[in-house]
């Protein structure tokens, strides 16, 4: 074969390689896949003093709906005084309204220590289960709201930990994400927790995270009642980078060996 076959091969085989660092360099041509975005609002209907609901109120991208359970530790539940006027991330339309105090409006998440029972929150957490087919950077937000005695100790500041499990195997690791801190007052305020360095979650199908309420000492004869929730619950995630392409270039290199 002459020297101009021989760099006709090559340019044959180099053609695929060219393609492919187009596509990588014009990124914006490529269809841009939507993140994943579920929804608790903890009450069935939008408005105030609508009945209680423990599932996801809408779920867009995730595989299957996300679950949230608790546990209670020595605290008794409580599901009431919910966030004031928040709109579904997926039907922006849906307001769902809460009164922000009390215990009468079911809209919340949490639990509650009653004074004279000898009660506190140790042991109280909440653990959300998420499928991660296909996605990556988890992110978890939510209102949060501790009520009742000011003093320290008798209502947790912090969780104690945040942690992950796969596959229900009962084995929690630390996220390694630092812990959102609140003050003890009747106002709701904004947390987040963004898993997006948790790589060993990600495209995962069964994956728990775990948040534990720090301990926090009993509550004395005659102290008020305290309690913590949860209102409004969001879970984002982003489309796992395509394979598409990478599958792409093989094939691409194949035919043209092929047309040599």
């Amino acid at each position: 074969m002459g020297l101009v076959g021989r760099l006709g091969g090559f340019e044959a085989y180099c053609l695929p390689m060219r393609l492919f660092s187009y596509l990588l360099a014009f990124p914006l041509l490529l269809p841009a896949a939507e993140a994943a975005t579920a929804y608790f609002a903890f009450q069935s209907g939008t408005a105030s003093g609508s009945p209680y609901q423990g599932t996801v109120t809408s779920n867009v991208g995730f595989a299957s709906n996300p679950t949230i359970s608790k546990t209670n530790g020595a605290a008794s539940s409580v599901d009431g005084g919910g966030q004031t006027s928040f709109a579904d991330p997926n039907n922006p339309s849906n307001i769902y309204e809460g009164n922000g105090s009390g215990v009468t409006t079911v809209n919340s998440y949490g639990w509650n220590v009653a004074a004279n029972d000898l009660q506190s929150f140790t042991g109280a957490a909440f653990t959300v289960t998420v499928n991660m087919t296909g996605l990556t950077d988890l992110n978890i937000a939510f209102g949060l709201r501790a009520a009742g005695d000011t003093d320290p100790g008798y209502v947790p500041l912090s969780f104690k930990a945040i942690e992950y499990s796969i596959g229900g195997s009962g084995t929690w690791t630390s996220v390694g994400v630092a812990s959102p801190t609140w003050a003890v007052n009747s106002t709701y305020s904004g947390k987040s927790v963004d898993l997006s360095a948790l790589n060993v979650i990600e495209g995962a199908s069964d994956v728990q995270i775990r948040f534990s309420l720090a301990d926090s000492v009993v509550i004395p004869t005659g102290q008020t009642a305290s309690s913590i929730r949860i209102d409004n619950l969001v879970l984002t995630a982003v489309p796992e980078p395509s394979m598409g392409l990478l599958a792409l270039f093989p094939a691409l290199a194949f035919g043209a060996r092929r047309r040599r």
